[in-house]
């Protein structure tokens, strides 16, 4: 992963990034290298093509807490990587089947 910004966001201002990771599991030793490279906020993931025998600890960073949805067939799913101390919670939209589509 390369990526090129200014690592220390401004007092007050939380860094908000995303990447389109196409497959988490084999980019988390770079994930967690970037991440702790950088004063880094929110770290959103897309298709991150995880599944339910996929543990949480594999993709575990040190203070930030990992919240996903997976795709139910296969690739697609989303991850979010969330500052440990920031207070959370996550909300379930239920969406009909064709927006997946």
């Amino acid at each position: 992963m390369q990526h090129t910004f200014s690592s220390n966001p401004p007092c007050g201002y939380m860094t908000i990034v995303h990447s389109n990771i196409r497959s988490a599991v084999n980019k988390v030793p770079d994930l967690r290298d970037f991440v702790s490279s950088n004063a880094l906020g929110v770290v959103a993931l897309t298709e991150t093509w995880l599944n339910p025998l996929i543990d949480d600890k594999l993709l575990h960073i040190n203070k930030f807490t990992f919240v996903r949805e997976d795709r139910e067939t296969r690739g697609g799913g989303v991850a979010i990587y969330i500052p440990s101390h920031l207070k959370h919670r996550k909300i379930d939209i239920p969406l009909d089947d064709s927006f997946n589509t």
